[in-house]
């Protein structure tokens, strides 16, 4: 997996935008709101990825994967290398962080998003 490989799979939904925060994160966001970020300056990539409650401490049991410095006490978890995961694994990820964000947002905005 590359950093273009994730994005392409979140292109795929609906207002999704791109940020660059913090000089080196690639920010997937939705409605403003951060789902995942990529430290693009990382070797090997690093990327950062909001869960639900259940499935956060699940994450942390398998190697490679941490509470995301900073935002652990948000449910984000952090993996050291993209590559550990394959594509299908992502999309899951990244369908769930967007969905969890997703569903915190404003009724007005997330109308508004569905819309587009």
């Amino acid at each position: 997996m590359e950093i273009e490989d994730l994005q392409h799979i979140a292109n795929a939904f609906k207002g999704i935008t791109y940020d660059i925060k913090w000089e080196s994160n690639l920010c997937f966001c939705i409605g403003s709101k951060i789902f995942a970020m990529v430290n693009i300056d990382s070797v090997p990539t690093r990327c950062s990825f909001k869960q639900t409650a259940d499935s956060y401490t699940d994450w942390l049991e398998q190697d490679g994967f941490i509470s995301a410095p900073y935002l652990g006490r948000s449910k984000w978890v952090q993996v050291d290398d993209i590559r550990r995961l394959d594509k299908k694994a992502w999309q899951t990820i990244l369908e769930e962080a967007y969905a969890e964000i997703f569903r915190k947002l404003p009724k007005r905005l997330r109308v508004e998003i569905e819309g587009i």
